[in-house]
């Protein structure tokens, strides 16, 4: 162990604006200035206990009690580490003028913190509770690191690296990152893997000596880590290992692989398309995104459908004209992550743009496509209750783009009436419209905590249509549809 010198506390260590965010939310505040009547000498490459307590420097604005560390560094990086079991530590570096270097904190007992100074010379750490009254005996460890460099890639290739507060910071994101050069000898399918289970990583693929990213990603696989998958011609490109937030820090794994990936040769409307979003990809128009276009034609008006889905990356799809006329778009109506769009078109020239929620995400995607039939129309006379099962093949709403069964009813006059769906088995949604497929009035929730539907108003003798349908894209089960007059549903009509 270290003895305890008594050196004079640095003059002028003014702390301005240094905010540290403790465990449960409790902003703790560094004091303007270091009050520690002892300041513990440290060297690089040695492991010490102590204890931090009541007889420590408290901060007058948090109540948080800290230790002061005098720490010469030279021009190497290393890893500082600081292990309680009594208390969660957070750790700070200042130059000697009192300029904050760095700082890290997590949600455990352990705490690191990676530096490669740019003032070579005697620094200050600050080890410290996060909480008001928190304290205990710990370990504090500083590790020179070995220094490595430039750093390049090959395929494939396995890396192992540090993420801390270097000179380099992302382009677009400014965070610390890691930039590798990768190397691509020949034509091919690459996958890029960054994973680690200090930080949440994020990766991004840029064109060689440009901020032109080809693709990136922040999580993959309902993990943190993050996956690129895309097609690279022969040529030199820039890795770009950083994580999601500012502050993290920790080692993480890198690694490369030439991939074989099933790729259809053409899109045919109808027939299942398996595709790779990455480069090259192209502004959508009547949108800020990018995509991969893929054309196809209708010869007659028809209803389409077309799913995007992918277990790579949140699955946006765009719909347009041929000539760049922006129609329609969806994110998630095909459940989790996957897109679907149901449209009515006339006969002509289309494109549907296979893209991401999420710039310059990538990696495998399968287009299905179909045009759907007319919707089987039932009847439903004024004063009735009919039984219904909504699937597949019920049809779909093309107001909400999901499962919808079609019915058609008369009046001979005009008449107060109340249509009541209901369902043990999802959440139901009603629409009714005229006889021309105009919305007139639409119902969720007949009020809070009941999921079933109402509509009560009066039309017109004429005809019209009912919809019955569900609030989730792809809910299938029983139901219930009534149609009644005012005055009778007031007397007998679906449960509230």
């Amino acid at each position: 162990m270290f003895p305890h010198a008594s050196v004079k506390p640095f003059i002028g260590l003014a702390i301005t604006g240094l905010l540290l965010t403790g465990c449960q939310s409790t902003a703790t505040v560094l004091p303007d200035v270091f009050m520690a009547q002892e300041i513990t000498p440290l060297s690089t490459s040695h492991s010490m206990n102590d204890h931090l307590g009541r007889q420590d420097a408290i901060s007058p604005t948090s109540g948080v009690s800290y230790r002061v560390y005098q720490l010469p560094l030279q021009d190497e990086p290393v890893l500082i580490t600081v292990s309680a079991s009594e208390f969660i530590p957070q750790l700070a570096l200042f130059s000697e003028d009192g300029s904050l270097l760095a700082r890290n904190y997590s949600y455990e007992y352990t705490t690191s913190l990676m530096h490669r100074t740019t003032r070579p010379g005697t620094h200050l750490l600050v080890v410290s509770s996060t909480e008001p009254r928190q304290g205990g005996t710990f370990n504090l460890a500083v590790e020179t690191l070995e220094d490595q460099g430039d750093f390049e890639l090959g395929v494939p290739s396995q890396v192992t690296g540090i993420l801390s507060s270097r000179l380099i910071s992302h382009p677009r994101r400014n965070t610390p990152m890691d930039r590798y050069i990768l190397t691509v000898d020949e034509a091919a399918t690459i996958e890029i893997r960054m994973s680690s289970d200090d930080f949440d990583t994020y990766l991004s693929l840029a064109h060689m000596n440009s901020s032109q990213v080809i693709a990136e990603n922040d999580d993959w696989g309902g993990t943190t880590n993050s996956r690129i998958l895309t097609h690279l011609d022969p040529g030199q490109y820039e890795v770009w290992a950083s994580s999601f937030g500012g502050h993290a820090q920790g080692r993480y794994e890198l690694t490369t692989r030439s991939t074989a990936s099933q790729i259809s040769e053409a899109f045919v409307f109808g027939e299942l398309y398996l595709g790779m979003l990455g480069e090259p990809r192209s502004d959508i128009p009547g949108s800020h995104r990018t995509g991969q276009p893929l054309s196809f034609s209708l010869e007659e008006a028809s209803v389409i459908q077309a799913e995007l889905r992918s277990d790579s990356f949140d699955a946006f799809l765009v719909l347009t004209t041929a000539d760049g006329h922006f129609i329609t778009e969806d994110d998630d109506s095909a459940g989790s992550l996957d897109a679907r769009i149901i449209h009515n078109l006339p006969a002509g020239d289309y494109q549907l743009w296979a893209s991401s929620f999420s710039d310059r995400e990538s990696g495998e995607y399968e287009l299905d496509t179909q045009l759907l039939a007319e919707p089987e129309v039932l009847s439903i006379e004024l004063g009735e209750s009919l039984q219904g099962h909504l699937s597949r093949e019920s049809g779909v709403s093309h107001t909400r783009q999901t499962y919808a069964q079609h019915y058609t009813f008369e009046l001979s006059q005009a008449t107060d009436v109340v249509i009541d769906l209901s369902s043990n088995d999802f959440d139901t949604y009603l629409l009714l419209k005229s006889s021309t497929g105009a919305l007139l009035e639409s119902n969720d929730d007949i009020a809070s905590g009941n999921t079933d539907s109402r509509i009560r108003t009066r039309l017109e003798a004429g005809s019209y249509q009912i919809v019955a349908t569900a609030f989730t894209f792809s809910a299938t089960g029983q139901y219930e549809l009534s149609l009644r007059e005012a005055s009778t549903a007031a007397s007998g009509g679906s449960k509230l």
